[in-house]
C-alpha cells in the first residue's frame, strides 16, 4: 500500500532560492546506501531512481509503509546542502486536501471508528480538544486503517494533518506554495471555494506566511481571509502577500460578511485591477494593502455597516478607474467607517466618493504625490451626511493639473489640507449644507457653477477664494485674495464674518456680499454691485483710493482708512469712521450719513440728496459742518426738508 508523500508534490530549491532545474533526488532504505524505489502515482508507477527534477525543481513522490532515506543533488551530481534526510516516513491515515468526494461530519477523530467514510471521501472534523491539540477541519480520507481515534496522531506542519482551529483554512492546505514562483491561483480559489461552502462557511481563509503568485481572478464569499501583511512600496522581502501577474482581470473579489480581512495585492504595473468589495455587509476589516496596479486599487460597490481599519494603496489608477473608490451599485454605500485611507502616488485620478454614500466617516485621509489631469477631477469626495475627518491632498508638478470636489449633502470636511496649486471645488446640494472647518488651502477654492446650497467654512485659512456667492458663509477665515464674481447684486448671498482679508477682488458689476468684523487689507474699490460692511477695518493698503463708482456702499459700524471718492456711486453710512477724505466727484449726490458717522478729513461736494429713492423719515447728516450751514436734513411729503442752521 502507498500514500502521498508528506507534500503534494516533492519541490527542492538550490542555495539562492531557484528552483533545482534538473536536480537528482536518491531513495534508499533508511539507514543504508540500499537503493528503494518510490514510485509516481498511487496505481504504482515507478518513479527512476534518482528522480530527476522538472524545470520548477518538482517531482511526484508516492511512498511505501517503508523507512526511506532521501540524497538530493543538483544536475552534476553536487550534494545539496542539508542532505541527505534520514528516516522518512509517509503517515497513513488522513491529511489536509481540497479534492472532495462524499463530505461527512463528526465530532471528533473518536468518532471516525463511527462513520461510513471510505477512501476518496471527505470528513469534516469539528474543533476538539484531545492530548494537548486542539484543531479540526476538512481532510480527505486516503486509507481504511486509523480511523480509530485521535490517540498518539501526529502533527506534522504543513505536511500531513496540520491541526487547527475549525474557523480557520490554509490555502497551502489546498496546493498553493509560497515563493511567488508558482501559480497559486487555482488552489487559493480551491480554498475559497471550500470556504464559500455550506461546509466551509464560517471559516477565514488564511496563510501560513510567503508570497503566492496567482495569474487569474480570485472571488470569496467566505467568513474572512487573512493574507497580508505588507508593508509600504515594494520591499515585499519576508511578507506576506498575493503576487498578481498578468493583465486584464480584477485579481481578488470579495462579497459577503467579513468576520477577519487582511490581504496585500502586489502588481507589477500592468492594467490589471487589484481588490474588489462587492456588497460586503456588517463587515470587520483589517488591513489592506495594494501596491502598483494600472487600474483601481480598492473599489467598493455597495457596502454597508461595515468597518475597515486601514487601506493603503499605492501606484494605482489610470484614465478611467480611481485608486480608490466608493460606488452605488444600483443602491449607497451607508453606514460605514475607514479608520485611515491612504493613496499614493496615484495616476489621474485618486479617491472617488459617490455623491450618494450615506452617512460614512472616513478618517485619516493621505494622498499624496498623484499625478492630476487637466479636465478630471483628481478627488471627489461626496456623500450625504458624510464625515471627512482629517485630510491631507497633494500632488506632483505640476499641482495646479490636479483637482479636488467637495460635493453632495450635509457633508463636514475637518481641517484638509490641499497642498500646492491644487484648485479644490466645493457644491452643495439644493436644500443643503457642507461645512469645511479649519482649512488649510494653498491653492485656489472654487465652488461649482450653479450651486445652491450652503457653503460653511469656519477657521483656517485659503490662499484663493474664487466664487459666485450663493449660500457662501465664511467665518473666522484668512483669505489672502477674495475675488466676488455674479451674486445678482444681492448682499445676503455671500457673508463673511470675522475674517481677514488680504485681497478683496470684484469680477463682475452685479458683485455683492456682506462682510461681518473682520479686516480688508487691499480693497481695490470693493464690490462693483453692492458691498455691505459691518464692523470692519477697511486699510488702505497700496495706498490707494476707495473709488465709489458706479457701486454701493452700505457700511455699519465699521471703520474706513482710505480716502473715498464717489462718482456715481452711493455710500449709506451708520455709525461709520472715515480717517481720511470723502470726496463726491462726478454724479448726483445718492448718499445719507446718520449721526453716528463722522469723517476725520476734508468732506467734499456732498450735501442733501438729489439722486436715490428714500421713503419718508429718511435722514442724513451734513458731513461737512459749518457756523450756518444746514445740521442735516430729512425726507417729508416726498423732498428733503432742512433741520437747520447750525
Amino acid at each position: 500500500m502507498t500514500s502521498l508523500a508528506p507534500q503534494a508534490k516533492f519541490r527542492a530549491f538550490d542555495t539562492n532560492g531557484n528552483p533545482l532545474s534538473g536536480g537528482k533526488l536518491y531513495t534508499y532504505a533508511a539507514g543504508t546506501t540500499t537503493p528503494l524505489a518510490t514510485t509516481k502515482d498511487a496505481a504504482g508507477t515507478p518513479n527512476t531512481n534518482p528522480i530527476i527534477l522538472d524545470q520548477y525543481g518538482q517531482c511526484d513522490i508516492w511512498l511505501s509503509t517503508a523507512s526511506f532515506k532521501f540524497l538530493l543533488k543538483d544536475s552534476a551530481d553536487v550534494t545539496q546542502p542539508g542532505w541527505p534526510v534520514d528516516n522518512v516516513q509517509t503517515l497513513e491515515g488522513l491529511i489536509v486536501s481540497s479534492t472532495a468526494g462524499t463530505i461527512k461530519t463528526v465530532a471528533t477523530f473518536a468518532d471516525l471508528a463511527t462513520t461510513s467514510a471510505i477512501i476518496g471521501d471527505v470528513v469534516e472534523i469539528y474543533e476538539h480538544t484531545s492530548g494537548g491539540k486542539v484543531g479540526g477541519g476538512a481532510f480527505n480520507v486516503v486509507s481504511s486503517s486509523g480511523l480509530t481515534n485521535d490517540l498518539g496522531w501526529t502533527v506534522i506542519n504543513g505536511a500531513f494533518a496540520f491541526l487547527r482551529k475549525a474557523t480557520d483554512l490554509y490555502i497551502e492546505d489546498f496546493g498553493a506554495i509560497p515563493g511567488g514562483i508558482v501559480d497559486c491561483t487555482t488552489a487559493i480559489q480551491a480554498a475559497c471555494n471550500y470556504g464559500n461552502s455550506s461546509t466551509g462557511k464560517n471559516k477565514i481563509i488564511k496563510s501560513r506566511g510567503g508570497l503566492f503568485k496567482i495569474t487569474g481572478p480570485i472571488t470569496a464569499n467566505t467568513a474572512g481571509f487573512d493574507i497580508g501583511s505588507a508593508g509600504y512600496g515594494n520591499a515585499v522581502g519576508s511578507d506576506s502577500a498575493i503576487i498578481v501577474s498578468g493583465t486584464g482581470y480584477t485579481a481578488f473579489t470579495y462579497s459577503g460578511q467579513a468576520t477577519n480581512f487582511n490581504i496585500s495585492l502586489f502588481g507589477n504595473g500592468g492594467t490589471c485591477n487589484a481588490l474588489l468589495l462587492s456588497n460586503p455587509f456588517l463587515g470587520k476589516f483589517g488591513k489592506i494593502r495594494v501596491y502598483n496596479f494600472d487600474g483601481f486599487g480598492v473599489k467598493i460597490n455597495k457596502m454597508w455597516d461595515s468597518v475597515i481599519d486601514f487601506i493603503s494603496i499605492e501606484q494605482c489608477g489610470n484614465a478611467t478607474e480611481y485608486a480608490f473608490s466608493i460606488n452605488d451599485d444600483g443602491d449607497t454605500t451607508n453606514m460605514s467607517h475607514i479608520l485611515r485611507l491612504q493613496v499614493e502616488k496615484s495616476k489621474y485620478k485618486a479617491i472617488y466618493v459617490s455623491p450618494n454614500t450615506l452617512s460614512c466617516l472616513i478618517d485619516n485621509i493621505h494622498s499624496e504625490q498623484a499625478t492630476g489631469q487637466v479636465g478630471t477631477y483628481t478627488w471627489v469626495l461626496g456623500g450625504n451626511r458624510c464625515t471627512y475627518n482629517t485630510l491631507r491632498l497633494d500632488a506632483n508638478a505640476p499641482s495646479s493639473d490636479a483637482s479636488a470636489i467637495l460635493t453632495g449633502s450635509h457633508n463636514k470636511y475637518i481641517t484638509p489640507l490641499i497642498e500646492g496649486d491644487i484648485i479644490a471645488s466645493v457644491e452643495a446640494q439644493a436644500g443643503s449644507s457642507i461645512d469645511i472647518d479649519n482649512p488649510e488651502i494653498q491653492g485656489r477654492l472654487i465652488n461649482v457653477a450653479g450651486q445652491v446650497g450652503l457653503i460653511n467654512v469656519t477657521g483656517g485659512g485659503i490662499n484663493e477664494v474664487v466664487c459666485e456667492p450663493d449660500g457662501f458663509r465664511f467665518d473666522r477665515v484668512g483669505v489672502a485674495h477674495l475675488s466676488i464674481g455674479f451674486a445678482n447684486n444681492i448682499p445676503t448671498k455671500g457673508v463673511f464674518s470675522n475674517c481677514e482679508i488680504g485681497e478683496l477682488i470684484s469680477t463682475s458689476t452685479q458683485s455683492a456680499a456682506t462682510f461681518e468684523g473682520g479686516k480688508i487689507q487691499t480693497h481695490n474699490n470693493l464690490l462693483q454691485g453692492v458691498t455691505v460692511l459691518r464692523g470692519v477695518t477697511v486699510n488702505n493698503v497700496g495706498a490707494s483710493a476707495l473709488s465709489v463708482s458706479y457701486r454701493t456702499l452700505i457700511t455699519h459700524g465699521s471703520t474706513i482708512t482710505p480716502a473715498v471718492t464717489i462718482d456715481n456711486g452711493s455710500i449709506i453710512s451708520y455709525g461709520t469712521t472715515f480717517s481720511s477724505t470723502i470726496t463726491q466727484t462726478a454724479g448726483p449726490v445718492a448718499s445719507i450719513f446718520d449721526d453716528g458717522s463722522y469723517a476725520i478729513g476734508a468732506v467734499i461736494g456732498l450735501g442733501v440728496p438729489t439722486s436715490g429713492t428714500w421713503g419718508n423719515g429718511a435722514r442724513t447728516k451734513n458731513m461737512a459742518p459749518a457756523v450756518g450751514a444746514q445740521k442735516a436734513w430729512i425726507r417729508a411729503g416726498g423732498v428733503w426738508v432742512s433741520e437747520g442752521n447750525l
